[in-house]
């Protein structure tokens, strides 16, 4: 019953329009900002350049951070850095410590 309250929100209906095209993109790319993100690949398990856990954050917190890591399987994680709310960067692959923003 209360999942209603609980679930992301239609980003149709949240996101402006150049947001929407760049959330129906494969992957992050640079440029596309932290809402298309977020309905891209939805909320990160881990922000920070020292990869603090999201599990105690709310969403305006990991807004509010430049570095999104998300883990793409046990070896493997993709970290999205942010300049100016658009993503600077985006880097793939096993983990190699801290992702310093061009």
């Amino acid at each position: 019953m209360l999942s209603k309250f609980f679930s992301p929100a239609d980003p149709a209906k949240v996101l402006p329009p150049e947001d929407l095209r760049a959330a129906r993109e494969p992957e992050a790319k640079p440029g596309m900002s932290k809402a298309a993100v977020l309905a891209l690949y939805g909320v990160p398990y881990a922000v920070g350049a020292n990869e603090n856990p999201t599990g105690m954050l709310t969403l305006d917190e990991i807004r509010k951070e430049d570095q999104w890591v998300y883990l793409v399987t046990k070896k493997e994680k993709l970290a999205v850095v942010f300049g100016n709310g658009r993503v600077s960067q985006v880097q793939k692959g096993a983990p190699k410590g801290r992702v310093e923003a061009p």
